[in-house]
């Protein structure tokens, strides 16, 4: 009977570590008040490697959290990444990212656009992006903000352009 429960007990001690164990950084997106209207992520962000810096191309959402037509375009919220270990960045991790820009941008066919100015060549970047809506007062608040885009890597090479 004592190997049984020695059994039970081991069973009952990795279920409760397993979680711990098999976990990410922990970050979650911010929490949204419950019926609130908020912007759907970007789910297109491409990026075009040019003399001055590196172009970003945001395609902005047509829909809201609700399914409603996104109609009431702000501006953008872009975060970045200066990766100076590959093997240790999490990609997803927002303490890796600082706020590059926050405003208002101009629009080309329902994309938003944005050159990044500083950056060096041999070195890799990601970027990652929220739009907000005008509820969006600029604060520190996240109301009217979308979730973040799915980060996109930029490795800067200027000898052969990608």
């Amino acid at each position: 009977m004592t190997k049984k429960r020695a059994v039970f007990v081991i069973y009952i001690a990795l279920i409760c570590i397993a979680p711990v164990i098999f976990t990410g950084c922990g970050k979650r997106a911010s929490p949204k008040p419950p019926g609130a209207i908020f912007p759907n992520p970007p789910k297109r962000l491409r990026y075009k490697l040019q003399d001055n810096g590196v172009l970003l191309k945001i395609k902005l959402p047509g829909k809201n959290s609700t399914g409603s037509r996104f109609d009431d375009f702000k501006g953008i919220i872009i975060y970045k990444a200066h990766v100076q270990d590959i093997s240790s960045f999490c990609s997803r991790c927002d303490d890796n990212y600082k706020e590059l820009y926050k405003g208002g941008v101009l629009l080309s066919d329902g994309y938003a656009e944005f050159v990044d100015g500083d950056v060096t060549d041999g070195n890799t970047y990601y970027y990652k992006v929220k739009v907000f809506s005008s509820q969006h007062d600029l604060g520190d608040n996240d109301k009217g903000v979308s979730d973040y885009s799915a980060p996109i890597k930029v490795i800067v090479k200027y000898n052969d352009k990608i």
